[in-house]
């Protein structure tokens, strides 16, 4: 049996979006912070989900926010990743 872990969220926000590429299904969009430095991976409990050929998928997400203090943001960014890189990812 599954624990539930003691994770204390300093904020939670849970959205639903609609998937444009499948005719069936929805995303669900969890945001969260959290003072803890380790949180370990979320599980999924979908015993409770019935249709045909029903699934629920949890996959790793890149979340990239920039910021500035007034409205100048400019130029671009890149993300490396296991000595691969993309290219230019501009505002």
């Amino acid at each position: 049996m599954l624990r539930r872990l003691p994770v204390v969220f300093t904020t939670l926000e849970i959205s639903k979006r609609d998937i444009k590429d499948r005719l069936y299904g929805v995303s669900w969009v969890i945001k969260y912070s959290t003072n803890e430095k380790i949180i370990g991976l979320f599980m999924i409990n979908d015993r409770y989900v019935t249709g045909r050929n029903a699934k629920v998928h949890v996959y790793p997400m890149l979340n990239v926010t920039t910021i500035s203090n007034v409205n100048d943001l400019k130029g671009d960014f890149r993300i490396y990743l296991s000595g691969e890189e993309t290219g230019p990812i501009s505002h």
